[in-house]
């Protein structure tokens, strides 16, 4: 590293440090935090739950300033698959609910509306209660700095930079427990019990269009392990990079990954990737993924796509399975 990378990775740790003194991460405050006086339209308050085992299911509610909302779901079972076509409803129309029952550990998702089931509409009702079974992990206050902070050392400060910086602060956590699930449409019931499942909450300003890519790498074993690897390009960060391994309630964060193969693949998104993982206990982990399933969502507009799917991986010989999240500005030159 350079001596001027060096100096503006010390000046970046500092800031974040001072950052976090001056405003500590209030969970209570962000589980129930809702948006009430923010006017600028990309700003973005998302839920987004998944479970995986008998059952593999994701929902994603961003409700958004401009009166809009987003809405991802997909419920995969062994004899069924049901999907939902509405994505960017008004709130007051939206068939998604969250509610939190208890902040810092249960919460509880709801879709109700129309779904495609097997290739047929149906009226349906899901429900997905999660309790968590380990601490909040905030990015922000509980992430690796080092990773962090590195991302902004290769590229130029100036008002653009602070500019895009400003724009791009969000408050963003996830949590690891169980999900159990209720299924009704067409007048069968189907239940499937503590699923490994992981939350996640953020809320800020989130504008597609100045995203350049990025991806969302999660598994959950049947024991309730699970992993997150992710990466973010902005313009104003070569690439924001964060991960963690979760047992028994404890993470993990990674000093660092390398991910291997062709990860824009033109817009599309690999179908298989291998990374190699050293965690900060100074462990090596070689993780091995493949894409199963695919949903694409178009965003603001398609200035962004978001190709959601569902991902089986192996870790230590283990088997994970989880989620498999691509996305792309839609313009190729931004994208790199």
């Amino acid at each position: 590293m350079g001596l001027k990378k060096f100096f503006k990775k010390k000046l970046m740790l500092g800031s974040m440090k001072k950052q976090r003194t001056g405003s500590p991460f209030d969970e209570r405050a962000a589980e129930l935090f809702e948006i009430t006086d923010q006017t600028d339209p990309n700003f973005n308050n998302s839920y987004y739950v998944t479970a995986h085992g008998d059952a593999r299911v994701y929902l994603r509610y961003g409700k958004r300033a401009d009166g809009k909302a987003e809405v991802w779901f997909k419920l995969v079972g062994d004899d069924f698959t049901a999907v939902s076509r509405i994505t960017d409803p008004a709130p007051s129309d939206s068939p998604v609910s969250v509610t939190c029952v208890e902040p810092g550990s249960k919460w509880e998702h709801v879709y109700r509306g129309p779904l495609i089931v097997n290739g047929e509409e149906e009226d349906a009702e899901v429900t997905i209660a999660f309790t968590g079974a380990s601490p909040v992990y905030d990015f922000f206050t509980h992430g690796n700095d080092e990773l962090t902070a590195k991302a902004y050392t290769g590229v130029k400060w100036n008002d653009a930079f602070f500019d895009s910086l400003k724009k791009n602060k969000q408050t963003h956590y996830e949590q690891v427990g169980f999900a159990d699930i209720t299924f009704a449409a067409g007048g069968v019931v189907r239940k499937f019990e503590r699923l490994p499942a992981v939350r996640d909450h953020s809320f800020g300003l989130r504008d597609w269009a100045g995203m350049r890519r990025h991806f969302w790498l999660v598994g959950l074993a049947d024991d309730g392990e699970c992993f997150n690897v992710s990466s973010v390009h902005y313009p104003c960060a070569d690439e924001i990079r964060a991960g963690y391994f979760c047992s028994d309630g404890k993470y993990v964060n990674f000093e660092d990954y390398e991910a291997r193969g062709d990860m824009i693949s033109d817009g599309l998104g690999p179908d298989s990737v291998k990374a190699t993982v050293t965690d900060l206990s100074g462990k090596t982990t070689e993780i091995e993924g493949r894409r199963t399933d695919e949903e694409v969502f178009y965003m603001q507009g398609g200035a962004y796509t978001v190709r959601e799917g569902l991902g089986e991986f192996v870790v230590r010989g283990k088997q994970y399975k989880g989620i498999w999240e691509f996305g792309f500005n839609a313009d190729p030159e931004k994208r790199s």
